[in-house]
């Protein structure tokens, strides 16, 4: 990968509706360089894929939670990690290392709904020993 290719990332992670012809612009480019460099870039994995940032208050979501996860030493965390990633409202879901073992980003509808989250799914499986939940109070937006 080259610095045109994470030039190209760079925009894109801004911008993932640019058009190819805006986009090739900005990093010096002809269109059909850039699209071809794009396809690589999905084909090698490097691009995963391509998503619209909903916003969480519009659709109902109110609270925003990141739910730690901890397990009995005998529990295959990726297993438990991928079980717990079903769960409705998970937003993302990663194995830890440190305080956690798993760490959990959930989005509901309120605190009530958000308690069914913990209390009938997250405690309920199988490999879950304990969770504590932090909120977020603020979105300051992404990093770029």
């Amino acid at each position: 990968m080259d610095n045109t290719d994470k030039q190209i990332l760079a925009v894109l992670q801004h911008d993932g509706r640019i058009t190819n012809i805006e986009l090739a612009k900005r990093v010096g480019l002809t269109h059909s360089a850039c699209a071809r460099r794009i396809q690589r870039l999905e084909s090698d994995g490097v691009i995963r894929g391509y998503k619209a940032l909903i916003d969480r208050q519009a659709v109902g979501l109110t609270v925003h939670a990141f739910i730690g996860v901890t397990c009995s030493p005998d529990t295959d965390f990726r297993d438990a990690a991928r079980r717990l990633s079903k769960i409705e409202h998970t937003v993302s879901c990663y194995v830890m290392s440190g305080e956690f073992d798993i760490m959990l980003e959930v989005l509901a509808e309120d605190m009530d709904s958000l308690s069914l989250i913990i209390l009938d799914y997250v405690l309920k499986t199988q490999g879950v020993r304990a969770s504590r939940s932090v909120f977020v109070l603020e979105d300051v937006g992404m990093v770029t």
